[in-house]
């Protein structure tokens, strides 16, 4: 009991002294306050150790269950008896619950404690327990976690996860109601509101299995789906024979948000009956109470369980929490207010703002106390001094009882060490409690509980068991309280070893179970009279009777197995990774699983009871045509049925999905038809898989075919090209001829791209790479090819670019096919969006590439797009829907991306545009550089062999080196080239460049003639000139010896231009 000052003089007048009571009173409260800051010094003068313990809150601060858990847990923290660093994370997760704001969480808390490691982590509400499950082994690995807070608990919540135990919320509904209609005895309608969120659905489906219990009662009523406009007027106009069970409504039917405080407050303001609730948050502010579960307690029962962890205890001995207590709390205003009498609280209820009277102390009284006080100060602190130091030595031995109390000592379980001849050495308050003795009482003492010799044998024997390698067993024994008869307790007793392996002691927890026990004695005791009853009816209504229990039997097993089977049916059903819906006979859905809610869109409580055709929504994929009710097809074959291969389901969303199905009858006994099953699964990625592996089984096809016409057509395009150049060398600009050729020169460069074109699918169009900035290949390709457009491009590159391995060319022209056709998609103009980034595929992704790190290209148009049936036809060779197109830009920009080793992707959608990816394996090499081109063929001097098995193109060639200003010999094969190379060298008239045909057919190629060369003369200048071929020579050529390469067909500056450059390389001669 609290007095005020005035107080005082009324409790002491009784004495005749009371001068003296008043100076006693005056010592002993200054005595008290320095004693009490004489232990505060004392403890915040002990060096403990530190440790560091992480506090992870579901919500923000500030919010009304959370803030006490957090309070609760810093105060025990505090009084753990060590120095805990405590760090507290506020997740804010009931405003942002989406899966990017908890990667952000899990990203943030990696950063923030990379360098950190916690001897514990706390956890409150199922947001933190949900997380800290997840992402654990990631960011904390190994740390013990202890969780509160945590509604609706059950041990699979565990699965697969090692030391993390904790005490669950467990509120009291039930004890709350029959509180409220103890307190209204003509109380007839129980009001309960809710909101509609997981938590309250939750809260709905605990409190509809205790409707029965009060059905008799009075009727139960819940408040769901109201604006807070409505919910106000309706409990404004409740009948007077009400109550209101607030549970949560954080959010209501019009999606505005209220705190706990916003929502009893509103209530509150216009209910005209009384409001109850089940949690300590709302009292004060508007609740009368009832049975109330605090936040405060979380928080304290869960840093107990921490403080266990930080002394040593492993988190798998320390059982979760499952009942933890809660407590009858009432408001005294609002009892009064409802003109309820506090007479008929349950025993030991809490009641608050009760009033309390107030006294004044005399002036002369104040003055006595505080000359005293003064007085006493200083006499006291030599004192004081000297208790200092005597309480520094034994701070050690106090730490370590708080540490053994705190484990101890709050417990409800009983707890008592015994040693092996029985003597106490230890009991709770608990134990104390159960049996009606004292510490004293029992310390030192054999007590043995009162129990029948069969009992105590029991125990000897159970304890005698025990061994070094099995130390720990459980065992039930029945006692006699005299205060409350025969009881039953569980022990699960633990024997402690000496070195020698001897039993030193023993350590035993109990738990009062008498209630299961007499619930088991009685449902035995149940059962045996009704065997007994059935028994006796049976054998008088055997004769006449017998037929109809054989029925009966024969049901109640049916409806057994029936009942085993639809519970097996559901798990099946919820577990299986294909989707499944059933219907009744007339095709209106009944079930689905999961998988059938996440690939359809359909809600099983919105699906229910809607036609089969409305939930599963299809269509053929290739004409978009709606396929037949599946339901429908069933009736009319009367048998299994698979549907086609490429039915496409188009989900609530407009989400379309490739799927499988089957559909199946469903009969009962008799064999009639009841309804429908359709299973099916998505193939979607499976599809798109098997698209591409079709789609590049046909570019190798025509490949093969390409490259062999392009190999015929480079020799007959090489052969014309030169002597039309040749023949426009030697004509007069003002000649009527030279435009007539100049014509045919840039129809052959046409032609010359044509064939590039169709090598490109061919095996032989290998790119010869080179370390290259694809920057700069990516904007003067772009802006090359809208020369002249109304489009201009905008470009979005990433300044640290990695470097690629790529054929500049070939990439060049995969840029160029890809912008004319977004140009040719905006045909006002428009922009074009030309990206570039560097990212780092991991392993798993969908996209068909190794992990590692790529350069991704996208160029994106917002034109009219591609219509959804020519997505699949767009990488198809000659495949186009303009005019002039040739249906080979798309084709050749896959065929060099995957001769690149990357990919190629494209995102379009009718009237909204179209986005194309490249991926390109980025290099670990740097440029080191690039040489100058020259627009002009370049003249030099020196004897050039030329080897190539058609004659038109050895004479062409040798009349443009002629011009060039060089020495030109030919040869047929490389047998003639190689005699020819060693008489010149034996005439000193070397050849200062061989130019080589790769392939000569019946005689000596290009890759042997090089190597023969080399063996001749070791600094043989060659180049290799080929229009095609599958060997790798052409994208390695410098691996087998060549210094330059030559692609037919070839223009006079381009070959002037390579035999500059190979010219121009000094060799070792010595």
């Amino acid at each position: 009991m609290h007095y005020s000052m005035n107080t005082i003089p009324a409790v002491l007048g009784r004495s005749e002294d009371r001068r003296f009571s008043w100076n006693t009173v005056c010592c002993l409260l200054l005595l008290l306050c320095i004693l009490v800051t004489v232990f505060g010094t004392v403890s915040a003068a002990t060096v403990s150790e530190q440790k560091e313990v992480l506090y992870l809150n579901s919500y923000s601060k500030g919010l009304e269950w959370s803030d006490p858990i957090t309070q609760a847990i810093e105060d025990r923290m505090r009084d753990s008896g060590y120095e805990v660093n405590l760090h507290i994370e506020y997740m804010d997760e009931k405003r942002y619950q989406d899966m990017t704001y908890e990667s952000m969480l899990a990203g943030l808390y990696e950063y923030k404690y990379a360098n950190q490691s916690f001897d514990v982590i706390i956890v409150s509400d199922e947001n933190a327990f949900a997380f800290i499950k997840k992402h654990r082994q990631v960011l904390f690995p190994d740390t013990p976690v202890v969780f509160c807070g945590v509604n609706y608990y059950s041990d699979e919540m565990l699965e697969g996860q090692t030391d993390i135990t904790g005490v669950v919320e467990q509120y009291d509904v039930k004890n709350t109601l029959a509180t409220a209609l103890l307190l209204q005895p003509s109380l007839r309608h129980i009001y309960v509101i809710n909101d509609r969120s997981a938590t309250g659905a939750a809260n709905k489906r605990n409190i509809e299995q205790l409707i029965p219990q009060f059905s008799s009662r009075a009727d139960v009523t819940f408040l769901e789906d109201y604006s807070m406009a409505e919910l106000e007027n309706r409990v404004a106009n409740l009948p007077p024979d009400s109550m209101i069970l607030l549970m949560t409504f954080n959010q209501d039917r019009l999606g505005a948000d209220y705190t706990y405080d916003a929502s009893i407050r509103r209530v509150r303001a216009h209910a005209a009956v009384p409001v109850y609730g089940i949690w300590e948050m709302y009292l004060g502010k508007g609740i009368v109470g009832g049975m109330l579960t605090r936040g405060y307690d979380q928080g304290n029962i869960s840093a107990q369980i921490a403080t266990r962890i930080l002394q040593g205890e492993s988190p798998s001995q320390i059982p979760v929490v499952r009942n933890p207590p809660n407590h009858y709390m009432f408001d005294n205003a609002e009892l009064s207010r409802f003109g309820i009498s506090t007479e008929n609280l349950p025993p030991g209820s809490s009641i608050i703002n009760k009033p309390v009277p107030v006294r004044v102390l005399p002036e002369s009284v104040i003055w006595a106390i505080g000359i005293g006080a003064s007085g006493l100060l200083l006499g006291l602190t030599a004192m004081v001094m000297a208790f200092l130091r005597l309480r520094r030595a034994r701070d050690a031995l106090d730490q370590s009882e708080r540490r053994y109390r705190a484990v101890v000592e709050d417990q409800t379980e009983l707890i008592c060490r015994i040693r092996k001849d029985g003597t106490y050495v230890f009991v709770n308050d608990a134990y104390c409690r159960y049996f009606g003795k004292t510490r004293p009482e029992l310390l030192g003492t054999k007590f043995i509980p009162d129990m029948s010799d069969e009992e105590k044998n029991k125990v000897k024997s159970h304890l005698a068991s025990l061994t070094p390698i099995h130390p720990i067993s459980s065992s039930t024994n029945r006692v006699t309280i005299p205060t409350q008869g025969t009881r039953w307790l569980k022990w699960n007793n633990h024997a402690i070893f000496d070195d020698k392996g001897n039993v030193s002691e023993y350590q035993s927890v109990g738990q009062d179970v008498t209630d299961i026990q007499l619930a088991a004695d009685e449902l035995r005791q149940y059962q045996e009279n009704l065997e007994t009853l059935i028994d006796t009816r049976t054998q008088e209504l055997v004769n006449s009777n017998a037929k109809l229990q054989q029925e009966v039997a024969e049901r109640a097993t049916a409806e057994d197995l029936l009942a085993e089977e639809k519970e097996r049916l559901t798990v099946t059903l919820r577990s299986i990774g294909e989707g499944v819906i059933t219907t009744d006979i007339a095709g209106r859905v009944l079930l689905l699983n999961r998988v059938a809610e996440r690939l359809t869109g359909w809600k099983q409580e919105y699906a229910s009871g809607c036609p089969l055709a409305q939930v599963l929504s299809l269509i053929d994929e290739k004409n978009r045509t709606p396929v037949g009710n599946p339901a429908l097809l069933l009736m009319k074959n009367n048998e299994s049925t698979n549907f086609p291969f490429r039915t496409v389901m188009v989900a609530r969303d407009g989400t379309e999905h490739f799927i499988e199905e089957t559909a199946s009858i469903m009969s009962d006994h008799e064999n009639r038809a009841i309804g429908f099953v359709i299973v099916f699964r998505d193939i979607t990625e499976r599809q798109k898989l098997e698209n591409e592996m079709a789609r590049t089984q046909k570019l190798e096809s025509l490949g093969l075919l390409a490259g062999g016409i392009a190999h015929d057509f480079n020799n007959i395009l090489t052969a014309l090209f030169g002597n039309i150049i040749l023949a426009r060398m030697h004509t007069q600009e003002d000649s009527p001829g030279y435009e007539n050729l100049t014509e045919a020169e840039n129809a052959m460069i046409r032609a010359k791209e044509l064939t590039q074109q169709l090598l490109t699918f061919s095996k032989g169009g290998a790119p010869v790479k080179e370390t290259a900035d694809i920057t700069g290949i990516i904007i003067d390709s772009t802006k090359f090819m809208l020369r002249g457009s109304p489009s201009r491009c905008e470009f979005t590159i990433s300044p640290s670019l990695w470097t690629v391995d790529v054929d500049v060319g070939q990439i060049s022209q995969v840029i160029n096919n890809i912008v004319i056709n977004a140009d040719h998609a905006i045909p006002g103009g428009g922009i074009i969006h030309v990206s570039a980034v560097n990212i780092t595929l991991q392993k798993g992704t969908l996209l068909p590439l190794a992990p590692g790190r790529y350069v991704k290209i996208t160029i994106a148009d917002k034109g009219q797009g591609i219509p959804k049936e020519n997505l699949t036809r767009i990488f198809d060779p000659y495949f186009t829907t303009k005019a002039k197109g040739s249906g080979l830009g798309l084709s050749t920009a896959l065929s060099i991306i995957r001769k690149h080793n990357g990919h190629i992707e494209i995102e379009s959608e009718p009237g909204r545009g179209t986005s194309v990816h490249i991926y390109l394996p980025a290099s670990d090499r740097s440029i080191n550089g690039s040489a100058t081109w020259n627009d002009q063929p370049v003249h030099g001097s020196g004897r050039i062999l030329v080897m190539d098995d058609e004659e038109a193109i050895r004479d062409m060639a040798a009349a443009l080196l002629s011009h060039f200003g060089y020495r030109a010999d030919v040869a047929r094969d490389g047998e003639e080239a190689i005699a020819l190379y060693k008489e010149a060298a034996a005439r000193k008239d070397p050849f200062s460049l061989v130019i080589m045909d790769l392939t000569i057919p019946g005689g000596l190629g290009g890759k042997e003639t090089i190597a023969r060369l080399h063996e001749v003369d070791p600094f043989v200048k060659a180049v290799v000139s080929s229009g095609y071929s599958t060997d790798p020579i052409v994208a390695n050529f410098r691996q087998y010896g060549f210094a330059g390469i030559l692609t037919k067909p070839y223009t006079a500056k381009e070959m002037s231009e390579v035999i500059r450059k190979v010219l121009s390389v000094k060799t070792e001669t010595t």
